[in-house]
């Protein structure tokens, strides 16, 4: 069974006139004349018309319409009289569906019993009287056919084009006939006719005079043309078909038809035919084609068997000349426009009166459901439904972003597993490495500290690394390698104290020892990156007794590919290092937690400024265990978690444990961070910010508070005025370090334990 794609026009039951001598006079207008644009009823929602897009560009979908819903009579452009163009382009634009094979539509109604010609084809036999144009398109090529009641006789006209159904875009297509006038010869550009002609390409400009040949016309019936192979760029577009090829130096003869070209779809204006391009017909394009009484009809034949199933955009006829001046060269193809319908100009308008849309609107666009899917030029403007967080997402430029997501609320915390480890872990490091997977690391108090591998919803032991009462490890990248760095607090069995630098081993996908960093009871490192400089900042938390040592910031040499030393900072009792920006200002702030006899020290931000790291602004903070920098809006705060007020002249108390924790807001006229906020926490060791819907939470490591290491950690909301509201309490053990994650079956908290070796990992539930 036929399915015919088709921008129609049957020229029926015409009576033509006498062969004759009467030179052509213009029946229409010679501005480019619309065809989509007649056709279209005033009402299209009420003729099945839609208005879709895809890739970008808004086409017609017909398919839905009725057989004689897109047709106008032919009277209606030709007006002075009733004979077609000798000479015309005509220009189309569409998205050509995915053909079975075998399976043709067609531009133009035409019988459908009329094959679509192959590349030996002959001339069928009389049919009944009527003049017809036709473009059946097949799976892979686009036909123009041309027949009439006096010429039909010796030959019938067409022209075919490869057009791939896969085609990423629309195509835009134009094809241009012209007279019969045969008093000049006709010219060919023919490749290596010469030094100068070029062997391999057919481009619009590449041409020189010096390659054209005037040939006579009875050598144009089977020109033999070699062109060399040309790019496939993934847009094809802007064919131009016989009869005159709209290409200069390449053909200007006046009688094409029956012409047969079997050329590839290329960029703007590039022609890549093969050996046998041209065959000539004995009899030219009639000068006295009738159309009176016609109608055109677009996306059918007039029966509802074999309706346009793509879409188009544009369909112009341009009378009495060659639109290719007009198209090319074109950088975007589906975008060259000669003329279209004023309801595809621009965006689709707004109901108005509580009407609806006269032309319904609707896109081609794709929607991935599942995992994050890549965003690439190919998904540009394509959809992913996030199930687990509830959203729709649209894919732009190398982002995904947010269009419509449900607000997620968090209802309570949950375990997920019970992460058992070789002994107590003092810090956790979760980190994703690209095609590897999602990882944790443990820092583990005894000789070997271990890192999982999320699988199957939970994490599992991957590779175990020797470590020295490791406290903490930290994850960075530098370009594409990816680092692990450990900070060990005892020295090895030599008493060599040093922290160590891992690097991933893409071959054997496992960290590998890369760099020995010289440390002082390490407890922390921090990574960061300023102006295109890797840097890594250690707190040395004491040198023997001693606590008032120097902390380092290392800086990456690309020459050496090591991390040296460039700058000493002053630090009590160090535990840790929270790097952050606000505009262009980067800042760096110590946790000092002892100097020796108190832990009422004070702990300092510094700014970047010259080439190194200057003293900001000073907080009096009572054993100070961590910094954490967030962002609500655009205010910016900092937290740091007390964990006890002690000096060596004071009595020792159990309630030195339960102190506040200060969160501070940086006021930016003062230039200064001042007091948000008080907390009572018990031994604070961490805090961790994280987001959940539109809400903003902070979760507290509570380890001690002077009687048990059994207290609950809380989970703070953000509720604007109030500030930090506790909404969750989660009963711990020992805690000492939160990390949140995020895979595709939600979100969850994980947290160590300093005091049992295991860790859990709480799943966040929401509704």
């Amino acid at each position: 069974m036929s399915v015919l794609l088709m921008l129609c026009v049957p020229l029926l039951a015409l009576a033509t006139p006498g062969r004759g001598t009467r030179r052509w006079e213009p029946c229409t207008d010679l501005r480019p004349l619309d065809i989509l644009a007649e056709a279209l009823p005033p009402n299209g929602a009420a003729g099945g018309i839609r208005v879709t897009q895809a890739n970008g560009v808004r086409g017609l979908q017909l398919s839905a319409a009725a057989p004689h819903a897109m047709s106008f009579p032919a009277s209606r452009i030709f007006f002075q009289c009733d004979l077609f163009p000798e000479e015309f382009s005509i220009v189309i634009t569409l998205k050509v569906p995915n053909l079975p094979p075998k399976v043709s539509d067609a531009f133009y109604s035409c019988p459908a019993n009329i094959p679509i010609p192959p590349p030996g084809w002959k001339p069928p036999k009389v049919r009944p009287p009527g003049a017809r144009c036709c473009f059946p398109m097949g799976p892979r090529t686009v036909h123009f056919i041309a027949s009439g009641p006096e010429w039909i006789r010796r030959a019938r006209a067409f022209a075919a084009a490869d057009v791939s159904p896969t085609a990423p875009a629309m195509a835009a297509s134009t094809l241009s006939v012209c007279s019969s006038d045969l008093s000049y010869g006709s010219r060919v550009c023919l490749p290596g006719a010469s030094d100068s002609c070029p062997d391999s390409s057919w481009q619009v400009d590449d041409c020189p005079e010096s390659c054209c040949g005037r040939l006579p016309r009875e050598l144009l019936r089977a020109p033999v043309l070699r062109p060399g192979p040309l790019p496939d760029p993934p847009v094809r577009t802007l064919l131009p078909l016989p009869g005159r090829l709209l290409h200069p130096c390449m053909l200007q003869a006046r009688v094409l038809h029956p012409c047969l070209l079997q050329a590839r779809l290329l960029h703007p204006c590039v022609l890549q035919p093969p050996s046998n391009v041209f065959r000539m017909a004995d009899v030219p394009f009639p000068a006295t084609l009738s159309v009176r009484g016609a109608r055109f009809f677009i996306g059918s034949r007039k029966r509802t068997k074999g309706l346009f199933t793509g879409l188009v955009r544009q369909l112009v006829l341009l009378p009495g000349s060659d639109a290719t001046a007009r198209l090319c060269p074109c950088r975007s193809p589906e975008l060259a426009v000669l003329s279209i319908p004023p309801v595809l100009q621009g965006p689709p308008g707004k109901p108005e009166d509580n009407e609806v849309l006269k032309y319904p609107y609707e896109t081609d666009l794709k929607v991935t459901l599942g995992s994050r899917p890549p965003c690439t030029k190919m998904e540009d403007a394509q959809f992913w439904f996030d199930a687990s967080r509830k959203g729709l997402f649209l894919c732009v430029g190398s982002q995904w972003v947010s269009v419509l997501a449900a607000k997620e609320k968090l209802d309570y915390v949950e375990e997920h597993q019970s992460l058992f480890t070789d002994s107590e872990t003092l810090g956790i490091e979760v980190f994703a490495i690209p095609e590897a997977g999602l990882f944790v690391a443990a820092a583990n108090r005894k000789a070997t500290s271990a890192i999982y591998k999320w699988t199957d919803g939970k994490f599992a032991s991957y590779q175990n690394i020797p470590t020295h009462q490791a406290q903490s490890w930290r994850h960075f990248t530098i370009g594409k390698k990816v680092f692990l760095a450990v900070a060990n607090f005892e020295p090895n069995e030599k008493g060599q104290e040093f922290s160590v630098i891992y690097k991933w081993s893409q071959r054997k996908l496992r960290f590998t020892p890369y760099q020995r960093v010289p440390t002082h009871s390490a407890r922390d490192w921090e990574a960061f990156e300023m102006a295109g400089e890797h840097f890594l900042a250690v707190a040395n938390h004491r040198e023997g007794d001693n606590h008032n040592i120097d902390s380092v910031i290392y800086k990456w040499n690309p020459r050496t590919r090591l991390f040296e030393a460039n700058q000493t900072i002053a630090t009590s009792g160090a535990y840790d290092w929270e790097f952050f920006t606000v505009g262009p200002y980067s800042f760096l702030a110590v946790a000092n937690a002892f100097n020796g006899t108190s832990t009422k020290v004070h702990s300092h931000l510094y700014v970047w400024l010259l080439g190194s790291f200057q003293l900001f602004q000073a907080f009096l903070t009572f054993g100070a265990a961590d910094w954490e920098v967030f962002h609500i809006g655009e205010r910016v705060f900092l937290a740091v978690a007390n964990s006890h007020s002690y000096d060596v002249e004071m009595e020792a108390r159990n309630d030195s444990y339960v102190i506040n924790s200060v969160i501070y807001e940086l006021n930016v006229t003062a230039q200064t961070f001042v007091r948000f906020q008080e907390i009572t926490t018990c031994s604070a060791l961490d805090w961790e910010f994280f987001s959940v819907g539109e809400d903003y939470f902070l979760v507290v490591a509570n380890s001690f508070d002077g009687n048990t290491f059994l207290v609950n950690s809380i989970i703070y909301r953000w509720q604007g005025y109030e500030g930090f509201v506790a909404v969750h309490s989660l009963p711990t053990f020992g805690c000492r370090d939160w990390e949140t994650f995020r895979t595709a079956a939600g979100s969850y908290l994980v947290y160590s334990s300093a005091k049992e070796p295991r860790s859990r990992v709480l799943k966040l539930r929401t509704g």
